[in-house]
Order: structure tokens, then C-alpha cells, then sequence
């Protein structure tokens, strides 16, 4: 599929108007909060097992998938 003049320019004006997205609305912490706990994922291998644990096979819903430790 070839692009037509206008799809790339098209394309390239959406491209220029995400980059200078407003963000004056975006705060730090709200007052009154106050983080009380986070996991930022950070390390290589799995979850920390003192914060995550596994359930194995349909224990909420019956999804006809879940996640094993395994994995």
C-alpha cells in the first residue's frame, strides 16, 4: 500500500500537534494524598514475592486463561 501525498502530510501534521500536547493541567500529588505503597517494577525476574503471590487456575471469574507462576 502506497501512502498519497495528503495521507503523509496528514499523518505528519498529527505527528506535530501530540508533541506540544498541553500539560499545564498536570500537578504532582493532590493535597491531602500521600503514597502509601508502589512497586515500580524496576528489577530483572519476577515480582517480589514479599508484595505478589499466584493463584493458580480459576480462582475469581473463571477466565478461560490465567497466569501461572510459571510464566
Amino acid at each position: 500500500m502506497f501512502f498519497q501525498p495528503i495521507h503523509l502530510l496528514l499523518l505528519l501534521l498529527s505527528a506535530l500537534g501530540s508533541s506540544h500536547a498541553d500539560r499545564s493541567g498536570i500537578e504532582g500529588v493532590p493535597e491531602g494524598y500521600q503514597l502509601v505503597w508502589s512497586d515500580e517494577f524496576d528489577v530483572d525476574g519476577k515480582p517480589d514475592t514479599a508484595n505478589w503471590q499466584f493463584e493458580h487456575g480459576y480462582v475469581r471469574n473463571e477466565e478461560d486463561q490465567w497466569y501461572q507462576e510459571e510464566n
